[in-house]
This record gives C-alpha cells, sequence and structure tokens, in this order.
C-alpha cells in the first residue's frame, strides 16, 4: 500500500522488471527462453492510506509469509490534523499516552492486528534519525 501515485507506479515497474531479469537467468540456467510476455498480471500495488484502508481486504492473512513496509515516520510534534486522527482512530480508546505516540505506530496497529492469530510472529523495525 503506498499513499502516493508515483512512488506507486515507480514499485510496480520495479517488479516487472525483477520478474523479467529472473526469466532471463531461467533461460540462461535451462538454455530455453523464457518470457512471460504479453504481461497478464500485475504486482499487488495498491495506492492508498494504509492506515484508513482493511489490509484484509487486500489479502487474506493466511496467504502471508511476511509484511514488509517502510512506513512513514512522524513524530507527534510533526503530524497534520489528519495524521493525528487517523493514528488516534487505531489507539484503542482510554490509551494513556496516545497524543504522543509517532504517527508510524499505526502501521504496527495495523501489522499486528493482521497477524495476531497466526504464531511465530516477529518485527523487525528501524528507526529513523
Amino acid at each position: 500500500i503506498e499513499i502516493e501515485e508515483f512512488p506507486a507506479q515507480i514499485a510496480q515497474v520495479a517488479l516487472w522488471l525483477t520478474d523479467h531479469q529472473m526469466n532471463q537467468q531461467v533461460s540462461a540456467e535451462f538454455g530455453q527462453y523464457y518470457a512471460r510476455l504479453p504481461l497478464t498480471t500485475a504486482p499487488s500495488i495498491v495506492h492508498g492510506n494504509a492506515l484508513t484502508m482493511d489490509w484484509r481486504a487486500l489479502i487474506d492473512p493466511e496467504r502471508l509469509s511476511f509484511i514488509l513496509g517502510n512506513p512513514p515516520f512522524v513524530g507527534s510534534k510533526m503530524m497534520s490534523a489528519g495524521q493525528r486522527d487517523e493514528l488516534l482512530a487505531l489507539v484503542p480508546p482510554g490509551t494513556q499516552g496516545a497524543g504522543v505516540l509517532d504517527y508510524v505506530t499505526g502501521w504496527y496497529l495495523k501489522a499486528a492486528e493482521l497477524i495476531k492469530p497466526h504464531q511465530g510472529q516477529a518485527v523487525a523495525a528501524t528507526r529513523e534519525k
């Protein structure tokens, strides 16, 4: 899910190019030309706001092996009113300190909700400096 349209299109093209490169590698390894042209399937890059979309409507959690993302880090003092509303809509009512959470917390809440019923979940995260 990408909030900006242009980066979503770039990501889709990058996935097509990677698919083409892998097809070339398969062709070289097996000595037979392999091409998936014309392109009949498209990478699943969705243009929209990840915090306001229902992730389950996009993919069945049972089909997931991982969730990968580069969510936005926006400190509580830097958020727009709209961003604050999006975040607070995800935070359980009465959560102490909800007003000082970073915007990225919303992405983690959505990801945790999606993987909650599954075993073996983990999160690897970096922090922006």
